[in-house]
């Protein structure tokens, strides 16, 4: 299952994604990242993939929802935070 990782402002800051379901969604992902992150990093570790803003400070702060992909952005982008790091979260499916 994959998830997006959220502050506690409920801003999206970056996504756990299990690398065996991972395949074409990647470039959804990083499209998304790319438009709502001023930078990040990509990742892979224990069968994960990890894309997090580089905003992020602490990381114990940080929950995560359950988010699915398919055909769909990742999550909506109807909301940023002042500095133009993060989408507002509405996982989508499950």
């Amino acid at each position: 299952m994959h998830y997006c990782l959220q502050d506690p402002q409920d801003q999206v800051v970056g996504f756990v994604l299990d690398a065996d379901q991972l395949s074409h969604e990647i470039y959804q992902i990083l499209d998304w990242a790319d438009e709502h992150f001023g930078s990040y990093s990509v990742n892979q570790s224990d069968g994960r993939v990890y894309v997090r803003s580089d905003e992020i400070t602490d990381e114990s702060t940080l929950h995560t929802e359950p988010l699915s992909v398919g055909d769909r952005t990742p999550a909506s982008d109807g909301g940023r935070d002042e500095n133009n790091d993060g989408g507002e979260a509405e996982p989508i499916g499950m």
